[in-house]
């Protein structure tokens, strides 16, 4: 049995959205400053001062006196404020040890609260910066001796669980803040729906998710474990568990020891008393849904999909937006019972959307090709009728688009880069900007749309201090009257319809939805809906409401009676249009001082340069693997332009030593990457027989490289476009050494290089194994310069195919290498042979192969918390290779044909991994003067994630 590694031919997920950090975002143009207290530095644009101000004054003071404290550790970060990204989110990382705010804010208020942004990024994110600043302590101390930050991370993954990192930040939210998800109905929904549908999940389970089963989060597993140890054994429970966890106090489970010698109870039996408690609680608000609702989408076995934000066209119909495990995005029709699919969506931030006369609009995500930070939504429109898409913005930064209901309009939230807001009216045939509404109030518009005619424009809006209210504007005159008060409470989705404004709201512990009567400002909740609503429409003709509710399946669409007439509601139902407060689901107390005070503190301003610390070494490495001792430096700047590496090698056999360095530039466009290295006294000794009376030769080696790269992100629409151009220079000098006896020339190698690398796909669904459509190519030209009489040609492609279902998929792959005759030096040998078949290397080679991938099982099975099967999957292949003999003029085939078997696992119930097992058939092994066998099995260890699963990064994020 022999070991392969395999790389992923494809980035199957989406990138943008998954991975934190991005190499070379900004343009040197983009100009920086620094300021902050001896705990916190902030890096910000310029335009962003005040905010700077604030995010400083929020994290010193956590710093300083941190209420609910893991220990007394501080350690001094650097946060960076990113103006340009539109995807809402943060981070704190090791290697290198800083955090990211993006300052966009989110739309949906009903899922992450209507706090101010930074204020709750202040506080989540900084909480993990005080984690991280606690553990480092016993083995992770020592592990950061070992290998600096990367081996902290490493430790502190090993011994303290994800769920415990995001639901302590999730319970501080809650605790310092009169929100925090802790707060909202939004965050329970999960395990709401697996309770009221009397699914009960194992721990492992809920730890590591599932392929077919809708799993709640870690987010939302840990508030309900951390806030629960907190209310049980005390508010420094958890310090005194993570700090022996840390240190891995017992060796073993570490944490599942500290926990059971601080609170006496074995972890087992407290998480399923807390899950157990938790079912308890009241599903429902105590009304009970009539049994005339009926449920408009079905749910099928080894699936979730989210039905959302009906509309109704015409008398009986409505469309809908899907989304599954086994699909991306699509618009469907509900008509007469039956579902059909419409148009794929283009790839987009969210779902939402709106409908008018025959049209769709909503928005898609289009970043820049070049500088990573920099992001645009635009809005588009889609003519449902025949599909045909039209872009009418350019550079846009908008969201939650609303049209009117000719089609005529649209009304839009346009977000600056210092996350403020203005509401844009266009004309939806040429994308005009007609009217952009001032904004002097400073609040934060979300999901905007037209009321009682196209004059009317109604909004669910922020303050500054997080509470919310529905305002509606008259664009004649530009004048606002605020519909409904401000108040501690989200809001979300309304909709406009005969007079009535529908919108869901947070109430009593549960996302309701409530009717507003335009004409006299009157509220009514209808009691017979269930709660975790998102999205409704009210039929007044036929006198009844469907809306989306969320259930152990996903969103689902229903339909139920609403009422003998809207006009015949009992007067005594109609109320104020006011509303108490949102209702908190825990009795955690709320810290009043935080937030209510004068937090924007002055402190001195200096610009910061885009070559600050270019070396910024955070972590090391030291390892032997015959014959070779290694030691390795890695480092990167703050702003994640320069990395940097030096390395030294000895190696025992030769009794040589090698140092080098490298550094990848990214400031400039293209990028650069350099790097040199220098080995001294390599030893080589001959036989005999090779030369008579020279046993050796010593010679010392140095060499140098130079190149340039232009990764350009092309996408836009439904596809996900990569091209990467490369080209550089490699030159290798070897000097033999005076006391040889045979007088050996030193010489030189040197060769141009240059590669182009495309890949086209479309997004990938949670269950789908590649992309339903994709292609990738890659060409590669290497050629010697200064007399030398080299060179190599490489090209290969694949095409990714649907296979029977949206589980399976047809891959076709090919590949061509050309190579000179000559000797004068030969390049690395990258051609991909066909499997089973030991290495050649021949002048000409070409291959062509067929796979065909297809899921066996999604087994969702753990074993003694640390391997937890996700999905069994196979693959049957064919191979076809060509080899040419130029000297010969021969041509050899090389076929094989197999299966494969992957294992998609999860490590320490954190870690992706992928494994295999193949069985090769070879077909031609006549070529071969040792014949390998016709049976071949390999053991395959994929470089890379579980396709379709989440980027694995080190990093906590909001």
């Amino acid at each position: 049995m022999i070991f392969r590694f395999f790389p992923w031919v494809l980035m199957l997920s989406f990138p943008m959205l998954l991975v934190a950090q991005r190499f070379g975002g900004n343009p040197v143009s983009h100009k920086w400053h620094q300021t902050g207290t001896d705990t916190v530095s902030i890096i910000y644009p310029k335009s962003a001062d005040s905010l700077a101000g604030r995010v400083t004054a929020i994290t010193h003071r956590l710093a300083r006196d941190f209420p609910v404290s893991l220990g007394t550790q501080v350690r001094g970060i650097n946060i960076l404020l990113q103006s340009r990204p539109l995807i809402s989110n943060a981070y704190v990382g090791l290697a290198p040890w800083r955090s990211e705010f993006y300052l966009t804010p989110f739309q949906n208020s009903l899922q992450l609260g209507s706090l101010p942004w930074l204020d709750m990024l202040a506080i989540h994110e900084y909480r993990h910066a005080h984690q991280y600043a606690q553990f480092r302590k016993g083995l992770s101390k020592f592990a950061w001796w070992l290998a600096g930050e990367q081996g902290q991370g490493l430790a502190n993954a090993a011994a303290v669980p994800d769920w415990f990192f995001e639901g302590d930040a999730v319970d501080m939210e809650t605790i310092l803040s009169d929100q925090g998800r802790g707060r909202l109905p939004d965050f329970f929904n999960g395990y709401r729906s697996l309770w009221a549908d009397g699914r009960t999940y194992s721990y492992m389970k809920l730890r590591n998710g599932s392929l077919k089963h809708y799993v709640p989060d870690h987010y939302q597993l840990g508030y309900l474990l951390v806030a629960a140890g907190r209310e049980r054994f005390g508010p420094d429970i958890w310090t005194k568990i993570t700090a022996d966890a840390a240190a891995f106090s017992p060796l073993f489970y570490p944490f599942q020891g500290a926990f059971k010698r601080h609170t006496g109870q074995t972890f087992k039996k407290f998480s399923a008393q807390v899950l157990s408690n938790q079912m308890k609680l009241p599903v429902t608000t105590g009304d009970s849904v009539t049994s005339s609702a009926e449920w408009l989408t079905v749910m099928h076995k080894r699936n979730v999909a989210d039905h959302q934000f009906p509309v109704q066209i015409g008398k009986d119909s409505l469309l809908l937006i899907r989304k599954a495990y086994d699909e991306v995005p699509h618009w469907y029709l509900l008509h007469q019972g039956r579902i059909d699919k419409l148009w794929m969506k283009d790839i987009g931030i969210d779902d939402y959307f709106s409908y008018g006369n025959g049209r769709i609009v909503y928005t898609a995500y289009h970043p820049h090709a070049r500088w990573a930070w920099q992001e645009y939504n635009e809005i588009m429109l889609l003519e449902i009728a025949t599909g045909n898409r039209r872009t009418l913005s350019s550079g846009g930064r908008y969201f939650s688009p609303g049209i009117s209901d000719d089609g005529s309009l649209i009304a839009a939230v346009y977000v600056n880069e210092n996350g403020q807001s203005e509401l844009h009216v266009l004309n939806a045939e040429d994308g005009r900007t007609m009217l952009a509404l001032p904004n002097k109030e400073g609040y934060f518009h979300t999901y905007p749309v037209f009321g009682r005619s196209k004059d009317e424009l109604l909004a669910a809006v922020r303050d500054r201090e997080g509470k919310m209210a529905l305002v509606a504007w008259n664009l004649k005159d530009q004048s606002h009257q605020i519909l409904l008060p401000f108040t501690n409470r989200p809001i979300a989705f309304p909709a406009v319809k005969d007079g009535f404004l529908s919108f869901t709201s947070s109430y009593n512990g549960f996302d309701r939805l409530f009717l507003m009567n335009l004409n006299n400002g009157l509220l009514y909740m209808p009691s017979i809906l269930p709660p975790s609503i998102r999205g409704a429409v009210v039929d007044t003709i036929n006198r009844s409401v469907s809306y989306a509710s969320f259930t152990s399946d996903g969103y689902r669409i229903a339909r139920q009676p609403f009422v003998k007439s809207i006009d015949h509601i009992n007067q005594d139902q109609w109320v104020n249009s006011t509303l108490p407060p949102v209702f908190p689901i825990n009795k955690r107390s709320a810290s009043k001082t935080l937030l209510n005070t004068d937090t924007i503190l002055k402190h001195e301003v200096n610009p910061y340069r885009q070559t600050h610390r270019p070396l910024n070494i955070h972590s090391w490495r030291a390892g032997f693997e015959q014959p070779e001792w290694t030691f390795d430096l890695y480092g990167e700047n703050l702003l994640n332009t320069i990395r940097t590496g030096a390395y030294y090698r000895y190696n025992i056999n030769e009794g040589y030593h090698k140092i080098g360095a490298d550094a990848l530039i990214a400031i400039l466009y293209p990028w650069v990457k350099t790097g040199f290295s220098v080995t001294r006294d390599r030893y080589y000794e001959f036989s005999d027989s090779v030369i008579g009376g020279s046993p050796s030769i010593h010679w010392d080696e140095w060499a140098f490289n130079s190149g340039i790269s232009i990764p350009l992100n092309l996408t836009i629409g439904r596809y996900f476009k990569y091209l990467n151009l490369s080209a550089g220079y490699q030159y290798q000098g070897i000097s033999y050494r005076e006391s040889n006896t045979v007088k050996l020339n030193d010489r030189k190698i040197d060769y141009l290089y240059a590669s182009v690398n495309w890949t086209m796909q479309t997004p990938m669904a949670r269950q789908q194994i590649f992309p339903k459509w994709a292609h990738s190519i890659y060409l590669s030209q290497r050629t010697g310069i200064s007399g030398l009489a080299a060179n190599q040609f490489l090209g290969s492609a694949a095409l990714y195919l649907p296979g029977a279902n949206t589980r399976q998929s047809i891959v076709l792959n090919g590949a061509w290498q050309r190579r000179d005759t000559l000797r004068q030096y030969v390049f690395s040998n990258g051609f991909p042979l066909s499997r089973g078949y030991p290495g050649i290397d021949y002048p000409h080679m070409w291959k062509a192969g067929f796979n065909y991938h297809f899921t066996l099982a999604y087994p969702d099975f753990g074993f003694l918390q640390m391997a937890y099967l996700l999905r069994v999957r196979g693959n049957l292949f064919y191979d076809h290779t060509w080899v040419k003999s130029l000297r010969q003029q021969r041509i050899w085939a090389l076929r094989s044909m197999g299966t494969e078997i992957y294992l998609d696992t999860k490590w320490w119930n954190q870690l992706p991994v992928s494994v295999g097992f193949r069985y090769s058939r070879l077909m031609d092994t006549e070529m071969y003067a040792q014949k390998p066998s016709a049976n071949r099995w390999e053991f395959i260890m994929p470089i890379g994630l579980i396709p379709g699963g989440p980027a694995h990064q080190k990093h906590t994020g909001f």
